[in-house]
């Protein structure tokens, strides 16, 4: 059963044009028909599906340019040209909120 599904894979679902899940199930119920098995469920397809490798049905779904643009490492180095873009503490939320208090409060509240 699993060699028809992958068989199914391979010749439908693999292809440029993207067939859906129920063209595949379709495809594995003919071929189950021809060897006299029984068909297994759309769920039973799709599992399969979902248990494929994503990289591979992405090269032979989108190319394998999609493919390495979406499953490769970025590789690249990083340079700022401004030294704004670059610091050596974090700003937190509630450093942004201790340093913004005296504006927000006001001259009157006492914080200022």
């Amino acid at each position: 059963m699993e060699a028809l599904i992958e068989t199914a894979m391979r010749d439908t679902y693999r292809r440029r044009e993207r067939p859906s899940i129920t063209a595949l199930h379709d495809r594995v119920r003919e071929l189950c028909r021809a060897c006299g098995e029984v068909a297994p469920s759309w769920k039973a397809v799709r599992a399969r599906v979902k248990l494929a490798d994503p990289r591979l049905l992405m090269r032979d779904r989108e190319g394998a340019k999609a493919a390495r643009e979406r499953f490769e490492p970025v590789v690249q180095e990083y340079r700022a040209d401004h030294a704004r873009f670059t610091s050596s503490r974090s700003t937190t939320h509630w450093s942004i909120c201790l340093s913004l208090m005296p504006c927000i409060a006001g001259p009157f509240s006492g914080l200022g």
